[in-house]
């Protein structure tokens, strides 16, 4: 009895597969026939839409580094209003700041918490001309991490490290970066760009 049962299991197992292995077939058949008659013309990648404000900007800056951010554990407070971006080439600008945000998201302990704010300032510049009052839009970042001392002073110069190179790419474009300490022992990154 149980050989005859266990013959029945058997076959109505392998007619089931056969008929699951024929139903797939008939299925490859019609897509084989569909994917022929029709050819589906492959949709370029759109090209990526060009900031046309510094909350664009900002935002293009952070999505090349949400990867970083996510692996650290960082919580984001951002506060860009649309501000006109300043007269100078987008694609140097993106990569400074990419840069510097860099340095500033790998100097930033593990699940902190880095902010992000930019507004604009009259700021008082010494040239050979002497003292001038002119506006600028200032990026501020503040985390509770910091860069030494003698880091900031070569980011300064415009040397020594990537945040470096940012900042002699920035002067370039006639801003600058400098640094102040924040109470709590973090830091404040303040990147001043001109305005239009």
């Amino acid at each position: 009895i149980y050989r005859e049962e266990a013959r029945e299991k058997r076959a109505s197992a392998i007619k089931s597969i056969q008929q699951e292995a024929s139903r797939l077939r008939q299925m490859i058949q019609d897509l084989g026939r569909l994917g022929a008659s029709a050819p589906v013309p492959a949709s370029p990648e759109p090209p990526p839409t060009p900031a046309r404000d510094m909350n664009d900007l900002i935002r293009l800056v952070l999505d090349g580094l949400r990867s970083d951010i996510q692996a650290r554990g960082l919580a984001l407070e951002v506060r860009v209003t649309p501000e006109s971006l300043p007269p100078t080439a987008l694609v140097e600008l993106e990569r400074a700041l990419s840069g510097i945000f860099k340095e500033v998201v790998f100097a930033s302990p593990p699940r902190s918490v880095l902010g992000v704010k930019c507004e604009r300032k009259p700021v008082v510049v010494r040239g050979r001309g002497g003292e001038s009052r002119r506006e600028f839009l200032a990026l501020s970042l503040t985390g509770s991490g910091s860069l030494p001392t003698e880091v900031q002073v070569l980011v300064q110069q415009g040397d020594g490290t990537a945040m470096g190179g940012a900042a002699h790419l920035l002067r370039e474009l006639g801003g600058f970066i400098r640094f102040a300490p924040l109470p709590d022992g973090g830091l404040e990154t303040r990147v001043f760009l001109p305005v239009r």
